[in-house]
């Protein structure tokens, strides 16, 4: 979510959440519905499980399916809206390749997958050597590492002028953080993985749900008004990110 806030700086375009689809709102309710359901798993840690896997964990993927089920419903009704803006769209790539840009885009993701092992064990290294702890490093280092693919390619959207593309694919990504904590929860057979997750990860979890909803309330607001290029809405996201990466940094 953070990194909306950096996409408002962009010159020409300026504050960007009053361009989106409001049918991206669905999208950062699902994020909270998952979100708070994280939240739940880490309170009753491993009192509910099944096999050793949370039920919070069974409940995130049933909720995740069902939400892009919904969200797909949701575009498939309304593609009216967007027809003609698809249209030129595929006019401007129609001599592009399409074998050539799927193979594009496996390197790209093989790259980033392979980088993303040696980012997590070099982090590890930096949680040890500074004492700053594995929760405030992974929560500050690690994800603002593993963010700027995301934050490149939404970039990319905006400077296309893709902006539901760009608000979809921050949503998207948040969800599917989300989801990796029962994919964690099931490979880790030791018993629940909620059982040993520090609680300060509740605050980290409830500081995204307020950005989420900041978000959600600029995309229904669209206030035109900006700060320095910044809509108000990207200075509310910057002020509650450092609050709250701070108030992380205390609890580490």
């Amino acid at each position: 979510i953070y990194t909306l806030s950096l996409h408002d700086a962009l010159p020409i375009y300026g504050p960007i959440l009053r361009k989106v689809n409001l049918g991206l709102i669905l999208l950062g309710a699902i994020s909270v519905i998952l979100s708070v359901v994280a939240i739940l798993g880490m309170l009753l840690k491993d009192a509910v499980s099944v096999f050793s896997i949370g039920a919070a964990s069974f409940l995130i993927i049933g909720i995740y399916l069902v939400g892009m089920r919904l969200s797909f419903r949701y575009q498939y009704r309304n593609s009216d809206e967007s027809q003609d803006r698809e249209v030129d769209e595929e006019k401007k790539y129609k001599n592009v390749s399409v074998a050539k840009t799927i193979f594009g885009y496996l390197l790209c993701a093989a790259a980033i997958f392979g980088g993303s092992i040696w980012v997590a064990h070099t982090a590890k290294l930096i949680a040890v050597g500074t004492g700053l702890g594995e929760t405030f490093v992974g929560s500050l280092f690690l994800a603002i590492v593993t963010s700027l693919p995301e934050l490149m390619a939404t970039i990319g959207a905006v400077k296309m002028g893709l902006f539901d593309m760009a608000i979809g694919n921050i949503f998207g990504s948040n969800m599917l953080n989300i989801v990796l904590i029962p994919i964690s929860d099931i490979l880790y057979r030791t018993g629940s993985i909620y059982a040993y997750l520090s609680s300060t990860h509740i605050l980290t979890a409830v500081m995204g749900i307020l950005l989420t909803m900041i978000v959600i309330v600029g995309i229904i607001y669209r206030s035109k008004k900006s700060f320095l290029k910044l809509g108000w809405d990207a200075i509310a996201i910057i002020i509650v990110y450092i609050a709250s990466t701070y108030m992380i940094f205390k609890l580490r």
